[in-house]
Formats: structure tokens, sequence, C-alpha cells
């Protein structure tokens, strides 16, 4: 087959090499990263009249825990960095029911300022991870009343749960009965995705794609009676979740090399004590860790840190990837996260940068903890426990407060839902043309006061200044972060079985040329049959380096896979489908690494090679 068969497409740009690991690069800045740099020419100031930063916010007496609704325009103070901003739009809303028209879908937000009439409520409910239906508070019954009883007729309704979510819609019963059917699954489900997917080192290292027979179930569960359309949402993918895909991937190799110290204590204490020798007990290995990631995970065993981290990983995605669904819809929009037991995230930014891109995304995160509180049972195991648990609940107490959200802790669900239906039944929208008018791309702190005692001021606490709403391309960005991922692994990746060979030539023109030749092995691909061929697509990075390891060049291509029948059984007793690169090179190229993924399978395979 020649390279016709591959056909090349949608160059994506250079990858910049930012740092090495070992002897080898950390490829970035994909097309993504460089859509959001800010540019360079000057940025149009804000215009009176024209734009204006929206601020939705919802006030609570503290002494009756219900929304304030009587308050004016002189009881506000609004800040921007610091710096008193007048208020130039001032409106209260007090949301009644309305009938609905036919259809009725939610307007599509066209600039990131102005405030256009809202007469409905937005709302995502994402299922995270974890058992909803053991705890007594009754927890996804609470959100089915919320659903059928305490919602308006116009208020707009989606689930998001594992890697599905329903279009938006007014169809109330259709969601609540979702709702249904996943409280008699989703202990099953997540049972499945915990032994199949996230066991072990695979939970941090292998493909996070889910086996077909727990994406059946999946799908099962969402098409229901097909009243209501869904989709494929996928895990949101940021450069907050590579931190803490990083952050994670080097507590467990710390859990790993503690452990051995561990076991190399208690023997060398065995050895001590079968001579008389009193030793003290400790845990080394420790010393790469923060503070506060030490504290956290140093009396718990790897499958403890596993378990924990790979529900946390999943559910900090799907929040990212939950925002990005609601990024272009108008108006507020609520983001009800109902977890098990929080997110166990290291960094107080992992909070903070969620936070900011809700902000952005005018989205409030109500944050609804349903697996109550651990028992006090005492011991090392059970204490580490219960600061792991102090510190997922500090995260999603945060999360809601900068957000502009509500959360609820260790409480029976009914009340849970009761604090989101009131509080969000009246705001106030606060508009003002900031002092600071350059578009400039920078985040911008927001800071609202009201003159009312014993009272709390609910609202988004920033937003970017930039005149687009944004956009994201889940296949470039995540792409690019597997691609990443995969060219500092510490070995060869295997998900996809890879052939290389490498070799350099002179250049008939003059110079030099890095010849490669590999093969990939088909079996594992995401390729379907369409008019009679197999088809599919997958990314190729070939990173060429010298003897110790700089890198002195790579290439980037998109290549599409159309093979006719006859062909694609050739392929499959052959050495696999067949990639030919003749690159511009460097003379002095002595190793190259070639990272192959399949977006679709969401499987990297990545493979070694001198050059001769």
């Amino acid at each position: 087959m020649n390279r016709r068969a591959l056909a090349f497409c949608a160059f994506l740009g250079v990858l910049a090499v930012i740092a090495r690991l070992g002897a080898w690069p950390v490829p970035t800045a994909g097309p993504q990263q460089a859509a959001a740099a800010p540019q360079a020419q000057q940025q149009p100031a804000f215009r009176s009249g024209i734009i204006v930063v929206p601020i939705d916010v919802h006030v609570i007496d503290n002494r009756t825990g219900k929304a304030v609704s009587d308050l004016k325009q002189e009881d506000f103070t609004l800040l921007e960095d610091g710096v008193a901003q007048p208020i130039r739009l001032f409106e209260k809303h007090a949301f009644t029911p309305e009938t609905p028209a036919p259809g009725a879908k939610i307007p599509i937000r066209e600039s990131a300022f102005g405030a256009p009439a809202q007469t409905n409520r937005v709302f995502l409910i994402v299922l995270g991870r974890g058992k909803h239906n053991l705890s007594t508070s009754r927890p996804l019954d609470a959100l089915q009343h919320f659903v059928r009883d305490q919602l308006l007729p116009q208020d707009q309704a989606a689930v998001f749960a594992y890697d599905r979510a329903t279009d938006f819609t007014t169809d109330h019963e259709e969601i609540a009965r979702l709702i249904e059917r996943f409280q008699k699954v989703h202990y099953e489900i997540d049972m499945d995705v915990r032994l199949q997917v996230e066991s072990g080192l695979a939970g941090l290292y292998g493909s996070r794609a889910l086996p077909k027979k727990v994406q059946d179930k999946i799908d099962i569960l969402f098409q229901g009676t097909g009243a209501v359309a869904s989709r494929e949402l996928g895990r949101g993918e940021t450069a907050a979740t590579r931190r803490a895909d990083a952050d994670s991937q080097r507590a467990a190799g710390d859990l790993q090399r503690a452990d051995v110290n561990q076991k190399s204590l208690d023997m060398a204490a065995a050895d001590k004590a079968n001579m008389g020798v009193n030793t003290p007990g400790g845990l080394g290995g420790w010393s790469s860790l923060d503070e506060v990631t030490s504290q956290m995970f140093t009396s718990l065993t790897l499958d403890d840190f596993m378990q924990n981290n790979a529900q946390s990983l999943q559910d900090l995605g799907n929040c990212y990837a939950g925002i990005e669904y609601l990024r272009h819809l108008e108006g507020e929009k609520h983001m009800i996260f109902v977890t098990e037991r929080g997110m166990s995230l290291p960094r107080v930014e992992d909070d903070t940068d969620l936070a900011a891109a809700a902000n952005d995304a005018r989205v409030a995160i109500h944050t609804f903890q349903t697996g109550g509180i651990m028992g006090q049972q005492g011991g090392q195991v059970q204490s580490a426990q219960n600061f792991t648990e102090a510190f997922a609940f500090k995260a999603l107490r945060t999360i809601a407060e900068l957000s502009g959200g509500t959360s609820s802790i260790a409480e029976q669900g009914i009340v849970a839902v009761d604090r989101i239906n009131d509080v969000t039944r009246n705001d106030y929208v606060l508009g003002y043309y900031p002092s600071m008018a350059r578009l400039d791309g920078s985040y911008r702190k927001i800071d609202v006061k009201v003159k009312r005692p014993d009272s709390t001021v609910v609202f988004r606490h920033g937003y970017y200044a930039r005149r687009d709403v944004g956009s994201f391309n889940r296949r470039d960005f995540i792409t690019n972060q597997r691609m990443q991922a995969a060219a500092s692994f510490s070995r060869e990746i295997k998900d996809l079985k890879l052939k290389l060979n490498a070799s350099l030539e002179p250049n008939p023109s003059g110079g030099h040329q890095l010849v490669v030749t590999l093969g990939i092995d088909p079996t594992k691909l995401a390729i379907t049959v369409e008019n009679g061929k197999r088809v599919g697509s997958v990314d190729i990075l070939v990173v060429a380096a010298d003897e110790r390891g700089n890198v002195l060049g790579q290439h980037y291509q998109r290549a599409n896979i159309d093979l006719a029948e006859d062909v694609y059984q050739k392929v499959l007793k052959s050495g696999g489908i067949p990639y030919n690169a003749r690159i511009e090179s460097n003379p002095g190229v002595r190793n190259v690494r070639v990272i192959v993924y399949d977006y679709k399978a969401d499987l990297v395979g990545r493979a070694d090679a001198r050059v001769f």
C-alpha cells in the first residue's frame, strides 16, 4: 500500500518543547493554547451603553436561610480588582411559572458581555462518581423531587454522567426518569469502571476509554424511552486537569517508593526485634511531596489513593466538560455537582481554577455531597481518611463560594435541593463598565458587598476580560494533552502496538533526511465501515533527538485511514497499517520517538528507535 492510503490533513502547527524528562521532550503549545493566547494588537475599549459586565447576585438571610428579594441598587457596592465601580445596570428577577413554547431552546450566548432579559433558569445536573443511593439523605430521591416539583415549567434541565449528557429540555418528567434509572444501575456501572479501568496504576497511566460492555450500559441508561436526545460529552481537558494528573502521578510514585521503604523498615525492625533491639517506626519516601499532599496521603495505601484519585480526576474533568457544555448558552446557568465524597485535589489552584472557568462561562456551581461523614474509629488509616475527607469538603465549599453557588455537605438531600431552589428563584443583576477598560484577556476579580446585616452575598467572583465567549475544540485539545503525556512517559506505551524503524539518509538535494517506517496495528483502532471501506483517523507525532536527548526536530500530521476491505485484510496479516515519512533532518539525529493517538478509541501507542 502506498502513502495515498493514509491521507494527511489538518496540520496543527509546530509543538514547542518546554521541558525535558530524562532524555525526552514534552511537546506543548497545541492549537487550543495558541488560540487562547492574548493578541498582540490593542484591543477595543469598553463602550458605554454597548458592553456591560453582568454580575448575577443572590443574597441569603443567614437567620432564615431564605433569599432576600427587597434590596435596592444603593444597597450594593461592587468592586473590580479592589476598585469601586459605579453600578450602571440594576435588575431584580423573581422567576414565576410560565408556559414554555413548544420545543423551546436556550438562546446562544454571542458575547461575553451584556445582560439580556432571562425568564427561566438553566440547570445541568452532573452526577459524579460514587455510591449515591446508600446514604440516608436520599439524594437521588431529592433530585427527582427537585426536577418534578420545584423546577418551573419554563426551566431548562439536562443530566450529565460518565461521558454522556442529555440535551436541555423542559420535559422535566423525562429528566426525572433518567435519574431514576441512574439510581438503579449507577453502583454497578461505578464498580465496573473501578475494576476494569481504574484498578492499580492503570487508573493513572492507562487508557481512560471505557470498555464496550461498560459503555453499552451507559448508553442504555441514557437512551431510556428516547424522548430526550443525548450526546457524548467526554471528559474536559484543560491545563488545570493536566496539572492535577501530573500531581497524581507524582503522588502515586511517592506512594510506591514509600511502600517499598516501609516494607524495608518493617523488615529491618523485625530483624532487630529478633535481636532484642527496639527501633522506632516511620514512613519514608515523601521528600518530593508538598506538605498538604503528604498529610492527605501519607497513611493511605496505594490502592486507597488510586481509587480516591481516579474518582476525583474524572469528576474534575466532568466539571470542566459541564462548564464547556453550558458556556455558549445565554444568561446565568447553574451546575449541580453531585458527589459522594467530594474531590481530593491537592492544590488550592485546582479549586480556584475550576471556579474561574465557571465564572468566565457565567456558571454557578452548586456542590451537593451525598455520602455523609466517615465515623471516627481512630487509627492511622482512619485519621488519614478523615483528613482527606475534610480537605475534599473544603474544596467543595471553595468552588461553590467562588463561582456563586451553594454548598450542601452531610445534609439531607431535600435540604440541599430546597436551598438551591430557593436561592435561584430570586436574583439581582448588577452591570458596570469597568474603569480598566482594555480587553487584555486578564482575569479580573470581583467583590460585591451589601448593606444588609446577617446576610450572605452569593456571586461570581471574576471574569476574563475578552469579548468572545471562547471556543473549545475537544479533539485538538485532548489530542495535544495525550501526546504530551505519552512523550514524557518513562517507557514505551503499547495500548496501540507499533513497529518502528528509522534511518538517516543523504538528501538528493543536499543535507539529510530522516526516514521513518512505521506499522500501526489496526486491531484496536476505532475503525468503522463506510461505503464498503474501513475508515478512521489517527494523529502521529515524530520527535527526533541527538545522542544526549536534545530535540533536533519534530513532525506532526493527522492521518485519515481509508482502506478497501481486501487491503484491510492484507494489513491485518502484515506488519500493520504502514506510515512512511521522509523528514528534513539534522545529521546529528540518533534517536526517534513516535507517538500515535486514536481520538475515538482514546488509545495511545509509543515506540522508540535508534537511528542507523
